[in-house]
C-alpha cells in the first residue's frame, strides 16, 4: 500500500510470517511471499476483524499464481498460523491468536460423517478419506474439478464441537463449524463470495454442486448441533465440495 501499514503486526504474527516466508522461498526458488493486506488503517473490514489488531494477513506468492494457493495454505499451517482460510480466489487469509492467549480458535472444519466425492464417483466419509485421494473441489475460475488432498489442517476423532447445520431447498445440507467459510451467492450483484457459516441467515443463497455445476440454493433452516470428530481436508486447489 506504500504506507508501511502492512508491517504493523503482533510479535506472534510476525514470527509465523517470517517462518512462512522462508518456506515459500524453499518451496518455489525465486519467488517471495507477498502480503496483500495486513493492518487495516482504512476501516475496510468488519468491525471484529483481526486486521485491526495486527493479528491477520492476506497472502499470496509474488507471481500471483492461483494454482499455488493450496500448497501455500499448507505451508501456512505448517508455519504455525492459528487460522488459515481460503478466503478468496486471489489470496489466503492467515491469522494468529493474541500473544497472551493460550487457547486455539475453533477453525473451519466438518464432521467425520460429512462426505466428499472421489474421482471414481464414490462418496467417502471424511473420517475415511486419505491424503493423496482426489475429491471434488472448485478451481480459481469457479469450475468444479477434482483436486488432490494434500493434508488435513485438523483431524481429531475425539474432539466434540458445536456445528452449524444448514439446509437448503432441494434437500441439500451442510454441517460445518461456525468459523468455516461457505460460498454464498449474492443475487443483487450476481457474484459469489465466502461467508462464515455462523453469519449465514435463512433466506440467503449458498452454492450447491448440481451435476458438477455450482448453483444457488435458498437456505431454509439453520440449526446448531453438537458432534464428535472434526476434520478439515486441504486440497491443492484450496477448496473442497462437501455433502
Amino acid at each position: 500500500e506504500g504506507t508501511g501499514a502492512d508491517r504493523v503486526m503482533t510479535q506472534r504474527c510476525k514470527e509465523k510470517l517470517n517462518i512462512l516466508a522462508v518456506s515459500v522461498m524453499n518451496q518455489w526458488p525465486g519467488l517471495r511471499l507477498m502480503v496483500t493486506e495486513g493492518w487495516d488503517e482504512d476501516h475496510m473490514h468488519a468491525r471484529e476483524s483481526l486486521h485491526y489488531e495486527g493479528r491477520a494477513v492476506d497472502i499470496m506468492t509474488s507471481d500471483k499464481d492461483r494454482s499455488k494457493i493450496g500448497m501455500l495454505a499448507r505451508l501456512a499451517v505448517e508455519a504455525g498460523f492459528d487460522w488459515v482460510f481460503y478466503e478468496s480466489r486471489n489470496h489466503i487469509h492467515c491469522s494468529v491468536k493474541s500473544d497472551s492467549s493460550q487457547s486455539n480458535h475453533a477453525s473451519g472444519c466438518f464432521t467425520g460423517d460429512s462426505t466428499v466425492q472421489t474421482i471414481n464417483g464414490e462418496h467417502r466419509k471424511l473420517s475415511e478419506l486419505q491424503i493423496g485421494e482426489k475429491v471434488l473441489s472448485v478451481d480459481s475460475s469457479g469450475r468444479v474439478v477434482y483436486s488432490e488432498v494434500i493434508m488435513f489442517m485438523d483431524r481429531d476423532t475425539h474432539q466434540s464441537r458445536e456445528f452449524v447445520h444448514i439446509e437448503t431447498d432441494g434437500g441439500a445440507h451442510l454441517t460445518v463449524t461456525p468459523a468455516h467459510l461457505v460460498m454464498v451467492w449474492q443475487k443483487e450483484i450476481g457474484e459469489s463470495r465466502y461467508l462464515f457459516a455462523d453469519r449465514i441467515q435463512e433466506g440467503d443463497y449458498v452454492l450447491v454442486n448440481i451435476d458438477n455445476n455450482l448453483e444457488p440454493r435458498k437456505v431454509l433452516r439453520i440449526s446448531a448441533k453438537l458432534s464428535q470428530g472434526v476434520y478439515a481436508p486441504l486440497t491443492s486447489e484450496g477448496t473442497v465440495l462437501v455433502d
